[in-house]
């Protein structure tokens, strides 16, 4: 029993030496780190940050849908900009105690009368200032003082890069300030095209053309692209006078898009300057007068309605099903079926005399089933469409599952190249559009209308038994 006694004290000497440890160790160590960080506020608590030099003040405030500029413009701030700026901040420790204690002389490390400071502001009530002078120690790093202590400290550059950055670093980037969801309708006037879009129950669809099939995912992408285009510099609040409108573009023959929603409409219009070279935006609610990336007057310049319609459903057939091709290619044509998993004529007298490449026939069906359109011609075009070759693909009931008609070539400038391109028609749709000729070119139907359908040698007779 005394044996037992004895274990159960020194296992609790053990413990009591090992919490001694934890908190005269450990917590000192705790202690120490969070006295190494500038910021003593925390992140989640943050909802002001100041940032003033000699020249700019600017201030920022969180809400509970994000953060907001308050000085020196009212605008939405870019909220993850803010957030890793913050979290920078509020991560970062100094680097040394450049001095310490009564005395110092400010002014040798310029902090007398600092070229810059920082105010930051919790939830709670709690302030704390960063003062950041502009002269560098040897390494390159800037001195701080945060708030009355008597200490300098050493910091990395990034604390005193932030308070000379231009406004712009911190405002919303997106050129759409809305919900993109909440959009129900989109309307655009580029270079080559003047059309709208409409939201509704089955999707996006074009008043104007309501039989044509359009590919939701490009519309939404479109867009996206659109709403999310990046804003590289802010060049003026409020509308540009005429004289400015005229320098980047924008009094005449410009790009236009517009949005709206079931409570307010923004609009853009977007033009290249001929001046600088520089592509500029002017938006509606808010205004604002914006440059871009030069490289986004593709996207604007080419908006087109076309480039949104489906290219894959007219095209669509189940290719499990294909149990009888028809092929014609100029003055040659051939109906095939398939039997026991092999292509053959379905004319049983040319079933005796040719044979066709099972591997041909299935590249064949592959490749139709693969096919995308490259263009649709305008409505008041290819009226008099009378192509003659064709591959019609049926069911073992001889059901028709797909037909496509071809010809003639069309020699046309698509996507700023020119280019030879045949002009077809599925029975899906009276559309005519246009496929890439080396779409067809490279199409088997030479080699299974000619190069692979050889004669059959006749089977030698057996000698007769006598």
């Amino acid at each position: 029993m005394k044996f037992y006694k004895t274990i159960i004290l020194a296992l609790l000497a053990v413990a009591f030496s090992g919490g001694v440890y934890y908190y005269t160790i450990v917590e000192a160590a705790k202690k120490k780190d969070a006295e190494s960080h500038i910021v003593y506020l925390q992140k989640d608590q943050i909802n002001y940050l100041e940032l003033q030099n000699k020249n700019t003040k600017y201030v920022f405030q969180k809400t509970d849908k994000g953060w907001n500029i308050e000085e020196p413009i009212t605008d939405v701030a870019d909220n993850q900009r803010l957030e890793e700026v913050l979290n920078q901040l509020t991560n970062e420790k100094q680097l040394a105690v450049a001095k310490e204690g009564p005395g110092i002389n400010w002014g040798e490390f310029g902090l007398d009368t600092p070229e810059a400071f920082m105010i930051i502001k919790n939830n709670l009530g709690q302030s704390q200032k960063v003062f950041l002078s502009v002269t560098k120690n040897f390494e390159g790093n800037h001195y701080a003082r945060i708030d009355n202590h008597e200490k300098i400290l050493v910091v990395n550059p990034s604390w005193f890069n932030f308070t000379m950055e231009k406004l712009t670093y911190f405002r919303e980037k997106s050129l759409y300030r809305g919900q993109i969801s909440a959009i129900r309708k989109v309307m655009i006037k580029s270079l080559n095209d003047h059309f709208s879009l409409v939201s509704g129950e089955k999707g996006w669809y074009s008043p104007v053309f309501e039989h044509y099939a359009l590919d939701q995912s490009k519309i939404r992408a479109m867009i996206k692209a659109i709403a999310e285009n990046t804003i590289q510099e802010y060049i003026s609040e409020g509308d540009p006078s005429d004289l400015e409108r005229k320098e980047k573009g924008l009094a005449k023959d410009y790009v236009e898009v517009a949005f709206e929603t079931d409570n307010n409409r923004w609009s853009v219009a977007v033009n290249l300057s001929e001046k600088d070279k520089a592509l500029y935006a002017l938006t509606e609610k808010p205004t604002y007068l914006v440059k871009l990336d030069l490289s986004q007057w593709e996207l604007f310049g080419n908006l087109n309605l076309d480039a949104l319609r489906d290219r894959k459903t007219m095209m669509t057939f189940d290719i499990k099903l294909v149990n009888r091709v028809f092929v014609k290619s100029g003055n040659k044509s051939l109906q095939l079926i398939k039997e026991d998993s092999k292509w053959r004529p379905e004319s049983e007298a040319l079933a005796e005399k040719i044979k066709v490449a099972n591997s041909l026939v299935e590249d064949l069906v592959n490749q139709i089933h693969d096919l995308e359109i490259t263009y649709f011609l305008p409505e008041n075009e290819g009226k008099e469409f009378g192509g003659k070759d064709m591959v019609i693909l049926k069911t073992s009931e001889d059901q028709l599952l797909f037909q496509l008609n071809w010809g003639p070539l069309q020699h046309k400038k698509q996507d700023g190249l020119e280019k030879d391109y045949y002009l077809a028609r599925t029975q899906a749709s009276d559309s005519i559009f246009g496929l890439n000729k080396s779409y067809i070119d490279q199409l088997p139907l030479e080699k299974i209308l000619k190069d692979q359908v050889a004669a059959v040698e006749p089977a030698p007779e057996k000698a007769s038994k006598k």
